[in-house]
């Protein structure tokens, strides 16, 4: 297995982590009382619950990560085989729709351009290619703001066209967005501590 190939596999990793952490914030736990315990039909309805948080948390990570891992296909493409990004098939691909394809472009954009950052660089580990490709907290942290930021202008993009239930499509927007603002920030320093 070639070093590109290795530390694909380390970013892919760090990045269904990141997703899983992400949906564990996303999502409320039922939780559990000595009631439900005490009344044996409550407990059934409870690991019922159980099981749909745990089904909705890994669906979100899985489609969390579709665009994810096609522009770190991307970028692993273009590093080894020396291909061109093209932006305009892309996004033509995406089936996203005329009012977010500006956002979605910009922001599929930065996506490649991290992981072809982390790709160009050396480590064992996440960590390692992290501090390898930026060097310090704040290189790091600028490049996360600018992928936080262009998530944000495509999630705005995309609301109106989530009408079904707007105001819980505001929330978990919301609760997305500043998850994720925390997460990054938090690895940023983990990272570089």
């Amino acid at each position: 297995m070639s070093r590109l190939e290795k530390d694909k596999e380390l970013i892919e990793r760090q990045e269904e982590q990141f997703a899983w952490d992400l949906a564990a914030r996303v999502f409320e736990k039922p939780k559990l009382s000595v009631w439900m315990i005490l009344i044996p039909i409550i407990l059934v309805f409870h690991m019922y619950r159980h099981q749909r948080y745990v089904d909705g948390r890994r669906a979100f990570t899985e489609n969390y990560l579709v665009t994810r891992r096609r522009m770190l296909a991307q970028a692993l493409a273009m590093l080894r085989d020396g291909t061109r990004l093209n932006l305009d098939e892309i996004v033509d691909l995406s089936g996203v729709s005329d009012a977010a394809r500006g956002t979605y472009r910009a922001w599929v954009r930065l996506l490649v351009d991290y992981y072809k950052d982390l790709l160009n660089a050396r480590g064992d580990q996440f960590e390692d290619l992290v501090r390898s490709a930026y060097h310090n907290r704040s290189n790091y942290l600028l490049v996360l703001n600018q992928l936080n930021r262009a998530e944000m202008n495509f999630n705005a993009d995309l609301k109106p066209q989530l009408q079904e239930d707007a105001a819980a499509v505001e929330e978990t927007v919301c609760r997305i967005e500043s998850s994720t603002h925390i997460l990054r920030r938090e690895d940023a320093y983990r990272i570089f501590s």
